[in-house]
């Protein structure tokens, strides 16, 4: 007895090694005592010890099955070995047998989470609240359950609730400043995630919202210090090192080299399956394509096409959807496919083994390093051929991938030396446009009305960085009378808007020459052209969506061909729509082409009038002639096996 009680007071003193060594000695005395081999396994658990403690644990309710409390002990280091499923068994055995246990609640809660139930998850943290109202955890928790069914407004009025009991929490700064991003509230979101990983030591998973936020901002130099900054045996490293190599290829002070060891490093880090999924005789070609993005997202422009275009006498279509909720774009892509499998709530290893029972023969990525990808699962090698495609424009960095679809503007020969992947160029581009059905009638351009050209851009703030706001500024001031609308995520925070005010200040353009506005609808974003006589495109990653659609609403983009794939986007869909002549050499040629272009506004008037039949009639709105080009390529990385 007295062993146990010291033991127990070393475990309040946190001194859990002399706790431990005490309580074994009092259950070597009196091995039959419950309560001490439950004491012994909770700091067997606090000192990190997880398969010991829950050997004790266990024999604790061996000897009483009948301790809500022990349970829940078991379930917390059930989950920190990962064993999910034995660690609900044991969360809701504790409720079963104390169903006011709100810690319990809590537990199980973010247990869902991991799991990716999230409806679950929101019902266990609201019965947390119930019987604790003032519980800021469960308020997180909430929050988060939330957050990832894309109800931010909701998790947000949860996160500032946890805030307004426990105004130190980091976790509920940092989560907040994650939803906040998707409310384009960006200067509020990094200034919370600021708050959690300034702390001493660091939040770190803080860093990776704090990156994301300053992304967003167009801060890439700073959001590239901060995520470079996650140590390895961070619990969001991975992520973490997603989003630094997405801001790697915003950065103009890169070099395609340095872009490309940061990949490469990356693959080299990831574990990698010892088999290969099993070439197998299939009747027709098992494609299978995994996105988080099959709903209304620019990959859907370019997807969509392929879906509907494919041979089904020759080629059987499974699309693996990694979506919260649907929308229409997403039913509409389903009965595009003969196999949807919606996969959201399954783990890497679950999906792994769903893709190699469904046989397919080429698994093709669509994200690359964005959010929600699951290149883990091509480093599994869920598929005997694998390809990465149209979402990330960068090699994966992965061993494990083989292909990477591009054309030869994009990836030019010598390109080979920045890829891990091998290189299938298509020859007529390496995607296919597919109008918005909605999108609305093609306005006259707004300077026969104004009397002077309105440029224009509605790309991401990540992509205006000094330089593009300096040669942007140089156009300006050749053209004294024009104006520029900006149109993007992010212009509705006023500080953002005085930030971008003074970039161009700072090159001597009147803040009156600045038209700015917020990300709009779909519908509202392309009638929104018909303000802008002429586009202008980005470096070092320039415009590809925004260029497709700019182009059908009648506007012409002028772009500079950069030095990488990213920065080459906008001259391989111009290419593709046989508008090669708005594609420029260098700064010098871009503004002699600009000039050109805004000196003749009866040619602008003339071109935009038919534009769409002219773009309907190129090899960039083909989807049959695209498809059968990139069927054969898929034949042709096939045949080896053969």
């Amino acid at each position: 007895d007295c062993w146990a009680r010291l033991g127990d007071l070393r475990a309040a003193l946190g001194q859990f090694n002399r706790a431990i060594e005490a309580l074994q000695r009092a259950v070597a005395l009196q091995p039959q005592q419950a309560g001490w081999w439950g004491n012994l396994g909770a700091s067997q658990l606090d000192h990190g010890q997880l398969e010991s403690a829950i050997a004790s644990f266990r024999e604790s309710l061996r000897l009483s099955a009948d301790q809500p409390g022990i349970h829940y002990n078991l379930g917390a280091a059930l989950t920190h070995l990962g064993q999910l499923d034995e660690a609900l068994a044991s969360y809701r055995q504790a409720l079963a047998l104390r169903p006011e246990f709100a810690e319990a609640w809590l537990n199980l809660g973010s247990l869902h989470s991991q799991r990716r139930e999230y409806d679950l998850a929101m019902r266990a943290a609201e019965e947390a609240l119930r019987l604790r109202p003032a519980y800021p955890e469960a308020m997180n928790n909430l929050g988060q359950a939330l957050a990832a069914l894309e109800r931010h407004d909701e998790a947000i009025a949860r996160y500032r609730a946890a805030l307004g009991i426990t105004p130190d929490y980091p976790e509920a700064h940092s989560n907040l400043a994650a939803s906040l991003v998707y409310r384009a509230q960006l200067h509020e979101a990094a200034n919370h995630a600021r708050r959690a990983f300034q702390r001493q030591p660091p939040f770190w998973p803080a860093a990776n919202n704090l990156g994301n936020a300053l992304i967003r901002l167009g801060e890439i130099g700073e959001a590239i210090a901060v995520l470079a900054a996650v140590p390895a045996d961070s619990p969001n490293h991975d992520t973490a090192q997603d989003n630094l190599l997405l801001a790697l290829n915003y950065d103009p002070a890169q070099t395609p080299e340095t872009i490309a060891a940061a990949h490469r490093r990356w693959g080299g880090r990831i574990r990698r399956s010892a088999t290969a999924a099993p070439r197998r005789e299939h009747r027709r070609l098992r494609i299978g394509y995994l996105s988080p993005d099959f709903s209304s997202h620019s990959v859907a422009f370019f997807i969509e096409p392929v879906l509907r275009h494919h041979d089904r006498e020759h080629f059987e279509i499974a699309a693996y959807a990694d979506l919260a909720g649907a929308d229409d774009v997403t039913r509409r892509l389903q009965g595009q496919v003969e196999h949807w499998r919606a996969v959201h709530a399954l783990d890497d290893r679950s999906l792994t083994a769903l893709i190699r029972d469904d046989e397919i023969d080429i698994l093709v990525d669509l994200a690359g390093h964005l959010r929600s990808n699951r290149l883990r699962v091509f480093a599994e090698r869920a598929a005997p051929i694998q390809a990465t495609y149209l979402g990330y424009p960068n090699t994966t960095g992965l061993e494990s991938m083989d292909f990477c679809i591009t054309d030869d503007i994009l990836d030019p020969p010598g390109s080979e030396t920045l890829y891990t992947e091998k290189l299938l160029r298509l020859p007529t581009g390496f995607a296919c446009y597919q109008p918005p059905a909605d999108a609305p009638a093609v306005a006259p351009p707004p300077a026969i009305a104004n009397g002077y050209i309105t440029f224009g851009s509605f790309h991401t703030l990540a992509k205006i960085n000094a330089a593009v706001v300096e040669r942007w500024s140089s156009l300006l001031q050749r053209l004294p009378d024009a104006r520029l609308r900006l149109q993007t995520f992010g212009l509705s925070d006023p500080s953002v808007r005085e930030k971008i005010r003074n970039a161009f200040a700072a090159h001597g353009i009147a803040p009156g020459r600045i038209d700015m506005h917020p990300e709009s609808s779909l519908l509202d974003y392309l009638r929104a052209h018909g303000q802008v006589d002429i586009g202008l495109d980005t470096l070092p990653w320039s415009g590809h969506t925004t260029t497709c659609h700019a182009l059908w609403m009648g506007v012409p983009t002028i772009t500079l061909a950069g030095n990488r794939h990213a920065g080459r986007l906008g001259a391989s869909a111009l290419q593709s729509a046989r508008l090669s002549d708005l594609v420029a050499r260098d700064h010098n040629d871009w503004l002699v082409r600009a000039q050109t272009l805004a000196g003749d506004v009866a040619s602008l008037e003339s071109s935009r009038s038919t534009q769409r039949e002219r773009m309907l009639s190129s090899a960039l709105c083909d989807g049959a002639g695209f498809v059968r080009t990139l069927e054969a390529v898929y034949r042709s990385c096939f045949m080896p096996l053969n």
